[in-house]
């Protein structure tokens, strides 16, 4: 009993990590009893650990978000996305309390699976009722998983990262790893997640090229192997296929892209919008809210389509790129801030793979998805980032 009372913090934050990906109600009111819990007991933790470059950058890139907003009163009407960033700042230092790093990262794995168990479990079903596997239909495919098919993608490559730590660490359940680590790369492919499937062949080549010991004609012969079975999945899998919007010839899949791709508008437009007088290239646009009305203002004027031109306005799309987003809403500034955050980061921690793949896959994501305009985006940011960033330190003082 006294070790459960004096390991309750980490429970807690297990707690909310296993519960995450199904809601994030609960979660938030942990995060509420982990800050008070960290309050409590704020003179024995070592802040030091935090103290390193890419955190100095990234609070320091939003307190510039937080004063700009402030000084252009947009406090008040970006609150709902500014509100989510504190998620950011406040999950990297209540991980600096925490005991059991290596617990906390087994219930991150724990959590994604159970996220796929169930998810494979409501694919499964829909397919014993109705007789077919609609994954290239995206909106009936969001439904049928826990996540949004990005998010979920996202999560089994962070659980596969993990389960590979842990099986070269030889973890006394390395067997139980090695299934969940199978398990992650076939939910990405049935899925067809695009960018974690991008991203984990990216991840795959980068370990050969540059962290796998062995000669270079083994290298070769092993990518050349790889290949083979990687062009074999993509031609048999239809739901990549469709995902990847393949044709026959490349006029074919060109002209798919134009017509399925959202970001074939919305980028164009996220450019146009650089161009507006009311933009500042130092400092970005004066609030979200504005931006947002001039992307909608660009679908409205650019989308021909009736139809297409509906679903663009109803579903209100943001730019699908944090780089781009922060270019608008924060200038050069709040862009080179992020890229720094990047820079700094692959270079202090280039010799541990497992940093350097977790890094890569918030960048690919970032590159297609606005993650941090999410809560649960910002929170799987703050955590899997503190993972791997923060110094690995004792966290209680002498």
């Amino acid at each position: 009993m006294k070790k459960i009372i004096e390991n309750s913090y980490d429970y807690l934050f297990i707690g909310m990590l296993l519960l995450l990906p199904f809601s994030l109600a609960f979660p938030s009111i942990v995060l509420g009893l982990l800050v008070f819990s960290f309050i409590l007991d704020i003179k024995k933790v070592n802040l030091d650990r935090i103290k390193t470059v890419p955190f100095y950058i990234l609070y320091s890139l939003f307190l510039f978000i937080f004063i700009k907003a402030l000084i252009n009163n947009s406090l008040i009407i970006d609150q709902k996305l500014l509100s989510r960033y504190l998620f950011v700042l406040v999950i990297p230092i209540l991980f600096l309390k925490i005991k059991d790093i290596e617990k906390i990262k087994t219930a991150l794995i724990v959590s994604i699976q159970l996220m796929i168990a169930v998810s494979i479990f409501k694919i499964t079903k829909h397919y014993i009722i109705f007789n077919n596997f609609p994954l290239g239909d995206g909106l009936l495919v969001n439904e049928l998983l826990v996540l949004e098919r990005p998010y979920a993608g996202c999560m089994s490559l962070m659980g596969l990262i993990l389960s590979l730590e842990k099986i070269r660490d030889n973890d006394k359940n390395k067997g139980l790893f090695i299934f969940f680590s199978i398990m992650s790369i076939f939910f990405i492919v049935l899925i067809a997640a695009r960018n974690s499937f991008i991203t984990l062949l990216f991840l795959f080549f980068l370990y050969i090229f540059f962290y796998l010991k062995i000669s270079k004609r083994y290298k070769f012969t092993f990518i050349g192997f790889w290949l083979l079975i990687i062009v074999t999945i993509i031609s048999l899998n239809k739901n990549i296929l469709e995902r990847f919007h393949i044709n026959k010839d490349i006029e074919g899949t060109l002209s798919k892209i134009a017509i399925f791709e959202p970001r074939y508008v919305i980028w164009p437009c996220a450019y146009d919008l650089t161009k507006k007088e009311e933009f500042n290239y130092i400092v970005g646009y004066k609030s979200e809210t504005e931006i947002s009305a001039g992307l909608i203002n660009c679908y409205s004027q650019k989308i021909s389509n009736e139809s297409r031109r509906g679903w663009f306005l109803e579903r209100r799309f943001n730019t699908h790129n944090q780089f781009l987003a922060f270019f608008l809403s924060s200038g050069i500034i709040g862009f080179l801030a992020l890229v720094s955050f990047y820079f700094f980061s692959l270079y202090l921690y280039r010799y541990n793979f497992f940093a350097v793949a977790i890094l890569i896959s918030f960048l690919f994501f970032f590159l297609f998805e606005n993650v941090l305009s999410r809560q649960f985006g910002c929170y799987i940011f703050a955590i899997f980032t503190s993972l791997f960033l923060l110094k690995n330190k004792i966290n209680e003082k002498e």
